[in-house]
C-alpha cells in the first residue's frame, strides 16, 4: 500500500510541478499582423491645406497672389520646385474693372520675375469693357497646345497689361508633375 501511495503522491506531484511550471511559464505570445493600407476617402471639411495634391504619383501644384497696383506687371508666379507642365493660367478682376480700347492682358513664360515684350509669350488678349478675367486652359488644340508649357523651377509665369492696373483680384496657375 505504501507503493501504491508513493507512486499516487509521486504522480499528483509530478501533475502539480507539470501545471505550475506550463502556468508560470507561458508567456502572452501577441501575433502582430501588419496590414498594407491605403487610405482613400473624402478629406473632412471643405479645404485642402497646402498648394500641393498627389494621387498616383501624380502631382497638382496650384499657386495664387493678389494682383499688383499701378504696375504693368500685375502678377508673378514661380513654377514648382521641380520640372512641370502648366495646365491653367488665369486672372479674377474683382474691381477697378478695365474699359473696352486699352490694349491687351499677356501672360509669359520667362526666366526671371519680370517679364519683357521678348520673353516667352503664351497667350494674349484685348481688353474688353467690364472684363472679369483672362485666362487660359494650356489643353486641346487651340494655340496655346502647341506652344511649350514645360516650366523648370526657376521659370516664372507673368501676367501683364499694356497700361497701368488699378483694380484688385487674384492670379493663379496650375501645374501638373510627376517630380515634386
Amino acid at each position: 500500500m505504501n507503493n501504491i501511495k508513493s507512486v499516487s503522491v509521486t504522480i499528483l506531484l509530478a501533475a502539480a510541478v507539470a501545471l505550475a511550471v506550463s502556468y508560470f511559464s507561458s508567456s502572452n505570445t501577441i501575433i502582430k499582423e501588419t496590414l498594407r493600407e491605403t487610405l482613400l476617402g473624402a478629406t473632412p471639411g471643405t479645404t485642402i491645406s497646402g498648394n500641393a495634391l498627389t494621387v498616383g504619383g501624380l502631382t497638382r501644384y496650384s499657386v495664387s497672389d493678389s494682383l499688383r497696383t499701378a504696375s504693368s506687371t500685375i502678377c508673378t508666379l514661380r513654377a514648382p520646385a521641380a520640372t512641370s507642365t502648366l495646365v491653367s493660367a488665369r486672372v479674377m478682376l474683382a474691381n477697378g474693372l478695365p474699359e473696352a480700347g486699352g490694349g491687351s492682358y499677356h501672360i509669359y513664360k520667362t526666366g526671371g520675375s519680370i517679364a519683357t515684350r521678348t520673353d516667352g509669350l503664351l497667350w494674349s488678349e484685348a481688353i474688353r469693357d467690364q472684363m472679369t478675367g483672362f485666362g487660359f486652359m494650356a489643353t486641346g488644340t487651340n494655340e496655346t497646345s502647341l506652344q511649350n508649357m514645360t516650366f523648370a523651377s526657376t521659370t516664372y509665369l507673368v501676367f501683364t497689361a499694356d497700361l497701368n492696373f488699378n483694380g484688385s483680384g487674384r492670379c493663379e496657375a496650375i501645374w501638373e508633375s510627376s517630380y515634386l
